[in-house]
């Protein structure tokens, strides 16, 4: 699963190097996408406090 987390995030990060090669306004696109991964771990983090200690 990380590896696959880890292959995502490379291909946001290739993605957001090339729309700023382009000369792309990317401000907003990072705060976004600053936001959506705030969430994502947040709900992680609630998640992971639900789950059985010796299941972690």
């Amino acid at each position: 699963m990380l590896s696959k987390y880890e292959d995502q995030l490379k291909r946001a990060t290739d993605k957001f190097d090339e729309l700023k090669q382009k000369g792309e306004d990317i401000k907003n696109l990072s705060q976004k996408i600053e936001d959506s991964v705030s969430k994502h771990i947040a709900v992680l983090e609630e998640n992971l406090t639900r789950v059985p200690e010796t299941n972690r």
